[in-house]
């Protein structure tokens, strides 16, 4: 047998903020909409791995799959690094990238059962193979994702320097205290995944619902008396209105291309 592959990976530790408080909740359609969100997150648990496909349109197509492991109410991605340069060309800004259209999709499955989430991003050793996970890195993205304080997904400083040679980016955002985190969003609005297609019918439904969502746990949480909940959806409420905000030229030039006649 080898030696564990205790190496450099990007690691990202998500967090569903007020999941201790609604398992505490009888209600039924609670326990519900957990145990739905759950089972899929539970779905997503993977190993590392490179495959190979052969298109006859773009010959050969190397796709990697991140390892995924999720616990209770976490969830751990994560990319050995040395690993994917060798299957591929993607460097850790590009790696980071993949991580951003992963949180995408668990911040909407999230949303929908009534959570927002938080977490924090790193680089350090680590193993993450067979469901075990162990490794400083692990150490330091769950200390993050601890004093990210809103529903925000911290970067550490460590992988902020290699996006130094960019003057803008579409993964990293600053926020009002200096703390940069991950626009884990604004795909979620956009719904492309690479695609430069937009479903508007997607986009004009999760809208709407969101808003909604907010709505209904902003004046909760205002009439309990719960400042700190009141808070992450405070925050997350101006995160979305500046998301849809920053998209409008966009989303504006899309609608034109997809109804030329209007």
């Amino acid at each position: 047998m080898g030696q564990p592959e205790y190496q450099d990976h990007v690691i990202a530790f998500i967090d569903l903020l007020g999941f201790s408080e609604a398992l505490s909740n009888e209600a039924e359609h609670d326990f519900q909409k957990i145990l739905e969100l759950v089972t899929k997150l539970s779905h997503s648990k993977s190993d590392y791995q490179a495959i190979t496909e052969h298109r006859e349109d773009k010959g050969k197509l190397i796709r990697i799959f991140p390892a995924i492991s999720s616990f209770s109410d976490n969830i751990v991605i994560s990319y050995p690094i040395e690993a994917v340069k060798k299957d591929t060309n993607l460097d850790i800004t590009l790696i980071l990238m993949q991580i951003q259209s992963i949180v995408c999709d668990i911040a909407v499955s999230a949303l929908k059962a009534g959570f927002l989430i938080r977490g924090g991003i790193t680089i350090g050793k680590l193993y993450h193979k067979g469901g075990t996970i162990l490794g400083k890195a692990l150490i330091d993205a769950y200390n993050l994702e601890r004093g990210a304080n809103y529903p925000r997904i911290i970067i550490a400083k460590e992988l902020l320097r290699h996006f130094e040679r960019y003057s803008y980016t579409s993964v990293i955002k600053k926020d009002f205290d200096g703390i940069s985190y991950l626009d884990y969003f604004n795909l979620a609005i956009l719904n492309i995944h690479g695609t430069g297609i937009v479903d508007f019918e997607y986009l004009n439904n999760l809208i709407a619902t969101t808003l909604e969502t907010i709505r209904v746990n902003v004046e909760r949480f205002e009439h309990e008396g719960k400042l700190k909940e009141l808070a992450k959806w405070t925050w997350f409420s101006k995160y979305f209105d500046n998301t849809i905000q920053r998209l409008q030229p966009f989303l504006q030039r899309s609608k034109v291309q997809a109804n030329p006649a209007n």
